[in-house]
């Protein structure tokens, strides 16, 4: 482990005593909901899902937009499959019926696309609108389109590659968003409100009835005799609409934000909010819904959403991971923090050392905060510096500041609640990062990342460090690592570069691994590096042979990787606007998002103790929450064991029924459980003795009833003798 000098993870730290934790233990994040992965998508617009098949319409560019066919059979690795591009101005709003997905064209109408092949989607018909087409509803063989300022347009597509007006009706407004129920459409008409139509006679719809909503009335859910419409700042309005030509305010829900789409699944509701993510909701009394969670999406910036089989999809046509992003339900719930502090400053980094929190402060300095109640996190002391404190490293009762402009400033922190300057060394350049190399003993370097070179500092008498060692880097170093002999220098858009120092007054350029994305943070375990390679996600690098690293695997992230630290499975990775991430990396090749964190600000520095994450997020402070547990993923309500013995689910998703494979050491019994995210009991497959080795059991799909269980996310449990484990599944519709 590299940061063991920024992070206190081993027994080797000096006087890194570790109270027990007071707060929650460890947690399983993949249980909860969170974010998974994404896949550029252009510029997004909406989206609509089908099995494995999510459709979403997209906008690159004036005259360059279309629709992609993304096939999430593994949700967590999306892949388009199809794409089908045209001509026209704008692709908005979309419906997916069957073989047919009527997609809204501005001024180009209404495009429809045939997707009966999802590897080969084509444009196979258009059908013009007097006004500007944002968007469709489909009942029966009939399209209803939201035709901006002419209202709303009644199609016939009995036959969809020749589709028919049979009528339309305006209101005075745009008409942004429709949905059908019976003989009545009702559409989102912006700034008029939600309107309510009568479409009993195709070719003549009218106008029955309105509520003057307080925002923008956009898209527009049906739930029985509730309407449930994203109004814009104004927040979710729920309407009563037992009446449909009277609609009567039942309530309105304040997302301080942007509301936009609703999904409903029982009494959950999925709502992407442009300002907030995916915030979920509970719906149980509609008249008063409660904002029980959130996934933060990249910027802040969520467009529609769908759920289907446990996973959300959300369309994010804004900032650098702009695309279709996925979200895994789980049991909707995401893991709460077990304590916050505000610093004074911008907390741009954190070291972990036993309870102590050392945090790089900006211009507020160094904080010392005594973490040993993670729930009641306390500021020790303060120590200012000439600059801004930018990384910490602490080691042997000393802290080492990047301070920037002011270069590298040590500090005495035997006592925390005193820290005393011992010396300092200001440098040409803007002092970054810092780590520190173990010749003989004791540490005796620090290395810095200085802006244009990297300086090896002689720290044998931390009142006069001098330099002992410069390499010129050209190019901005952020972050620096040291691993054995080698220092990792992050160069932002040059990539990582890799230096010897065996001879730390002679540092050596060994090579410069160049990346996709902005490398911002390193973290190195082994022979493996681990690189937080901003809006290109983090990447796995072999570095066995440091003339020539290796690309492993690579995971997106929903925003900005800014910062990163690995322990045992798991590496945690502060993601700007995306939160706190948890990645499992147990397989380089296969990186997997496992777990996400709502935080308060920008998530911009990460540290970890031997129970508890801890992710500072600029003028938003430090968040303080449980580490991932390294057991298997367990089921709600059910408790984790060690695993003895492989096991694995496949097909995963799967549609009507899926093997459970597993291994024992022993002959012995085995039983399979299946649980839902509640924790509820599903089924239970009991079986009698097994050979020593491989071993498999099936689940048909049905509950203990022998009814088919609904499409969702199970956990299906193996137990034995030797012990039990738990994989999740998803059961598709």
């Amino acid at each position: 482990m590299n940061r063991f000098a920024r992070v206190g993870l081993l027994g080797m730290l000096v006087g890194a005593a570790v109270s027990p934790a007071i707060a929650t233990t460890c947690v399983d994040y993949a249980t909860m909901t969170h974010w998974v992965s994404m896949i550029d998508g252009h510029d997004p617009v909406d989206v609509a899902v089908d099995g494995q098949y999510v459709y979403a319409s997209y906008t690159y560019d004036i005259y360059a937009c279309g629709l992609n066919v993304i096939d999430v059979s593994d949700p967590a690795n999306p892949v388009v499959v199809g794409q089908a591009a045209t001509t026209a101005q704008f692709a908005f709003g979309l419906a997916h019926d069957g073989n047919y997905v009527y997609v809204g064209g501005y001024e180009s109408g209404v495009l429809v696309f045939d997707v009966s092949n999802p590897a080969a989607p084509f444009l196979a018909a258009t059908e013009n609108t007097p006004g500007a087409t944002r968007t469709a509803a489909v009942q029966g063989q009939t399209l209803y389109v939201a035709d901006d300022w002419n209202g709303l347009v009644v199609m016939n597509i009995s036959n969809p590659l020749n589709p028919v007006t049979l009528g339309s009706v305006s209101f005075g407004d745009q008409a942004h968003g429709v949905a059908v129920q019976g003989n009545y459409a009702y559409v989102g008409g912006a700034d008029s409100g939600f309107q309510v139509i009568d479409v009993s006679v195709p070719a003549s719809p009218a106008v029955v009835g309105s509520y003057d909503s307080a925002g923008f009335a956009g898209a527009i859910t049906l739930d029985g005799n509730l309407a449930y419409v994203g109004d814009g700042v104004a927040g979710l309005l729920v309407l009563d609409i037992s009446t449909p030509t009277s609609p009567t305010f039942v309530t309105q829900l304040d997302t301080d934000g942007y509301a936009e789409t609703l999904t409903i699944h029982g009494t959950t509701g999925y709502l992407s909010d442009n300002s907030n993510g995916l915030l979920l909701l509970d719906l149980t009394t509609p008249s008063n819904p409660v904002i029980t969670d959130r996934v933060q999406a990249p910027i802040n910036w969520a467009g529609p959403s769908v759920v289907n089989g446990g996973f959300a999809y959300l369309a994010v046509g804004s900032g650098s991971t702009k695309g279709i992003h996925v979200v895994d339900i789980g049991n909707g719930t995401t893991a709460p923090f077990d304590g916050a502090l505000d610093t004074p400053g911008h907390a741009e980094q954190v070291t972990v050392v036993g309870d102590l929190a050392y945090i790089a402060d900006k211009s507020s300095g160094l904080q010392i905060v005594d973490a040993a109640d993670p729930a009641n996190p306390v500021i020790l002391g303060t120590a200012s510096v000439r600059d801004k404190a930018y990384d910490v490293a602490v080691t042997g009762g000393r802290a080492y500041i990047a301070d920037g402009l002011g270069g590298l400033r040590i500090f005495d922190v035997t006592n925390p609640s005193t820290p005393a300057l011992l010396g300092f060394l200001d440098t040409p350049g803007k002092a970054l990062g810092v780590a520190l190399l173990n010749v003989a003993g004791p540490f005796e370097y620090a290395v810095v990342a200085d802006d244009g070179t990297l300086r090896v500092i002689d720290i044998t008498n931390p009142a006069a460090p001098v330099d002992a060692g410069i390499l010129t880097i050209p190019s901005y170093g952020k972050d620096v690592e040291v691993e054995g002999r080698y220092a990792y220098v992050s160069r932002s858009f040059s990539g990582m570069t890799i230096v010897d120092l065996i001879d730390p007054t002679s540092p050596v350029e060994v090579t410069t691994y160049d990346t996709p994305g902005l490398v911002c943070a390193i973290d190195v375990s082994g022979s493996t590096a681990y690189l937080a390679d901003g809006n290109r996600g983090v990447r796995i690098l072999d570095v066995s042979n440091p003339a020539a690293p290796v690309e492993l695997g690579l995971v997106n992230t929903p925003s900005f990787a800014q910062s990163i630290e690995v322990a045992g499975n798991y590496a945690y990775v502060a993601d700007g606007q995306g939160g706190a991430l948890v990645i499992d990396v147990r397989d380089p090749a296969a990186p997997l998002s496992v777990g996400s964190l709502e935080i308060a600000g920008f998530g911009e520095g990460i540290g970890l103790s031997r129970t508890h994450i801890f992710v500072v997020s600029g003028t938003a402070g430090l968040e303080i929450a449980p580490r991932q547990c390294d057991a298997v993923t367990s089921a709600p309500g059910v408790a984790g064991a060690g695993t003895p013995f492989s096991l694995s689910v496949s097909p995963n998703p799967f549609a009507s029924s899926t093997r459970v494979t597993f291994s024992l050491t022993r002959p012995g019994p085995a039983r399979l459980d299946i649980y839902d995210t509640a924790g509820r009991a599903v089924a239970e497959r009991a079986e009698g003795a097994f050979d020593a080795g491989t071993n498999t059991l099936r689940w048909d799909g049905r509950n203990a009833s022998g009814r088919p269980a609904p499409a969702g996310v199970y956990f299906l449990r193996i137990v034995t003798e030797e012990g039990a484990a738990t994989e999740k599944a998803v059961r598709l519709r």
